[in-house]
């Protein structure tokens, strides 16, 4: 696994009030492959483990489009530097997720065996002291997948804010700043048994616990700041912030055919 990350950025003065920040980021993740072969996804298409056991392949779909444009704007509307209006906007990636990729796959089979059966009433099929006899007994090992597209989350940022300074070497500010997260983790158990029976949906597997990239969410905040200056380097600050979070997961269903 390697990573290219490129930026350009460059500061436009448009005339003595404006000032201009803009700037592109371009990111590159290359597919993630375990050079040990221990680690295994499961391709819900072909309803197998790939690449085969100790042997080393690719593990994701790597994105090729991972632009973060920025953008900022900096106004002096009466001149001066005792009113000044900021705004920004920008895009970023998370590309921490990618260090969660490897852990969860790497505990698949046959490196890791994880037993999580279902049994009726008064039939006990394993217990602890049987455990090392599960193979013998049908029972299908606990899996982990992810998103073959699974790459990285991503961030749209943008704030505007308004700062004064006021008699007595007051500043105020006032401003907003807003979010909208998508394409972040969202793990959950597919392959549920069928209701009314001790078959799963997969009857072949045992639960898989996918990790998708469903995610998402959205932020709004006011913040309102008060800054007086004393002297010898005394500084008193108030603010005062409110907040707004949503957060949602987009329903997928695993069928097969």
């Amino acid at each position: 696994f390697w990573r290219w990350h490129n930026y350009i950025t460059d500061d436009w003065k448009i005339n003595s009030k404006l000032t201009m920040n803009i700037g592109i980021r371009y990111e590159y993740n290359s597919s993630i492959v375990d050079a040990g072969g221990q680690s295994r996804n499961f391709d819900f298409t072909r309803l197998v483990l790939y690449p085969a056991v100790a042997t080393p392949g690719a593990l994701n779909d790597p994105s090729k489009t991972l632009f973060a444009p920025r953008l900022g704007l900096a106004w002096r509307p009466f001149g001066g530097n005792n009113t000044v209006i900021r705004m920004g906007y920008g895009i970023f990636y998370n590309v921490n997720m990618m260090n969660m990729f490897m852990p969860a796959l790497a505990a698949n089979p046959p490196n890791n065996i994880n037993i999580n059966e279902l049994n009726t009433a008064g039939n006990v099929r394993i217990r602890m002291a049987t455990a090392d006899q599960a193979s013998n007994l049908a029972i299908n090992s606990e899996i982990n997948s992810a998103d073959t597209k699974r790459g990285v989350g991503d961030v749209q940022q943008w704030n505007f804010n308004i700062q004064r300074m006021l008699p007595g070497s007051i500043v105020f500010e006032i401003g907003y700043m807003g979010s909208k997260s998508a394409h972040f983790d969202s793990p959950r158990t597919v392959n549920p048994y069928v209701p009314g029976t001790t078959r799963r949906v997969y009857a072949d597997w045992g639960p898989i616990e996918n990790i998708s990239l469903d995610a998402a969410g959205n932020y709004h905040g006011l913040l309102m700041k008060a800054e007086k200056r004393f002297s010898r380097g005394l500084t008193f600050i108030q603010t005062y912030r409110s907040e707004e979070h949503t957060s949602e997961l987009q329903s997928r269903q695993y069928l097969v055919c």
